[in-house]
């Protein structure tokens, strides 16, 4: 039975565990709860975590039989060593493998996904490594929906404006635009799923492209609002700044999340070309109040990243925007802080051209991505700059005026979309 159920889910490529783990997960049987840990040299940050985890469970699941798995990436690190030596209750077991294939998130998540369901689990909890903030009320809070029947909930956050900067003039915009869907945490850092679906998820045949690195947690909500599946945010408080220089113009994070999305619109365009039922996600609120947190000194890092992106991708540029962008782009370079201004329309327009050419199959889309990457740090600057002194309400009806201008645009898009072959009209837009 048990081989049976192997070759069928793997039926589109090898397993993401080895032999070892394999054979752990036989002896381990059947589990209620996996929580998966992906991680790669993260010892200054998983003991945080592995705490957290220890006394959520504890806690509030001593009556689940749980499995931790560590999916490591190879850590040269303490990492592994931090998780074997963990102090965890009785009810929880915990199995440490290194994934097999191309280091990333995305396999590595692979591997915890095909353990929850070699474990014929129910609920599949997916931490960070680093999870600055994080508390043990966490732990039930991303788990009782999907043992309720909720197919995934994702854990959203306070966050400061560096911190959200991406989601709210990138990804979440674009998510309600061409999904139609108001998803406010479309990169989910922490989610529990339901193991059917993470199993489902495991067959499809997309673990050779960017979502098997950095954009597994965009295309995990994607193909969730896609399915139509029962879907919860839970608000869980204030997280900390994301790790990482800002303004690096080599981040993987960021470019394997743009070409994720930006994919989408030839994967799924029978679905976005037309009309779009909407889909209202249910937000659970927190019962806690966050404390205020304060912004990076982000903004001197960006602006440098933009200006040395106009000097390697200016003729890049050139054949996405009109003229009339490229002349201003120049003259943002040269701004101070007071004049330097990313319109929200040539914002609109520079996702939309970008999205557009990264799809078109001339030319080499990863360049495409990595040349929209400085103008984002552009819109950013502005983005935080203007949005810091906001209430938080004030900061969301801003977010809220992005996503309306992006949802404008779409039919501009459909338009030259639907008149293929693809090559930009200098007039649209």
């Amino acid at each position: 039975m048990e081989s049976t159920q192997r070759s069928e889910l793997y039926t589109n490529h090898s397993s993401s565990l080895d032999a070892t783990a394999l054979q752990a997960l036989r002896e381990i049987g059947q589990v209620d709860i996996v929580i998966g840990i992906p991680s790669h040299r993260n010892g200054r940050t998983i003991g945080e975590v592995l705490r957290a985890v220890a006394k959520g469970v504890a806690t509030h699941l001593p009556n689940y039989r749980v499995l931790l798995i560590n999916a490591d990436g190879g850590s040269s690190d303490n990492t592994t060593h931090l998780v074997s030596e963990a102090a965890m209750p009785s009810n929880l077991t915990k199995l440490i493998t290194t994934y097999v294939g191309p280091i990333g998130k995305g396999n590595a998540i692979r591997a915890i996904f095909e353990a929850a369901a070699l474990a014929r689990a129910r609920a599949c909890l997916v931490l960070e490594a680093r999870v600055p903030g994080i508390k043990p009320v966490w732990i039930p809070k991303l788990v009782q929906p999907i043992l309720d029947g909720v197919d995934l909930v994702i854990g959203t956050f306070e966050t400061t404006p560096y911190a959200s900067a991406f989601t709210d003039n990138v990804v979440y915009p674009f998510i309600r635009a061409f999904v139609n869907a108001s998803l406010r945490n479309p990169l989910p850092s922490e989610f529990c799923i339901a193991v059917p679906v993470a199993e489902r998820m495991v067959r499809q045949d997309i673990w050779e492209t960017d979502i098997s690195r950095f954009g597994i947690n965009l295309w995990v909500a994607l193909d969730a609002l896609i399915d139509r599946l029962r879907i919860q945010q839970v608000e869980l408080g204030a997280r900390g700044e994301p790790s990482g220089d800002p303004g690096a113009l080599g981040d993987l994070r960021l470019l394997h999340t743009i070409s994720t999305l930006f994919r989408y619109l030839t994967t799924y365009h029978r679905l976005w070309i037309g009309h779009i039922t909407p889909q209202t996600v249910l937000q659970i609120p927190s019962d806690t109040v966050a404390p205020s947190q304060t912004c990076s000194d982000c903004l001197p890092a960006l602006r440098a990243s933009f200006t040395e992106g106009l000097q390697q991708f200016e003729a890049e540029w050139a054949k996405v925007l009109p003229p009339r962008d490229i002349v201003t782009l120049r003259q943002l370079a040269d701004a101070d802080d007071s004049a330097f201004h990313y319109s929200l329309d040539m914002w609109v327009r520079t996702v939309l051209r970008f999205a557009f050419i990264y799809n078109c199959g001339e030319g080499d889309p990863d360049k495409v991505a990595e040349a929209f990457l400085p103008l984002y740090y552009a819109r950013a600057a502005t983005y935080i700059r203007d949005v810091l002194p906001m209430t938080p309400e004030e900061r969301e009806s801003e977010v809220e005026k992005i996503a309306q201008a992006m949802i404008d645009a779409k039919p501009t898009l459909a338009a030259l979309w639907r008149e293929r072959p693809f090559w930009l009209d200098p007039s649209w837009f």
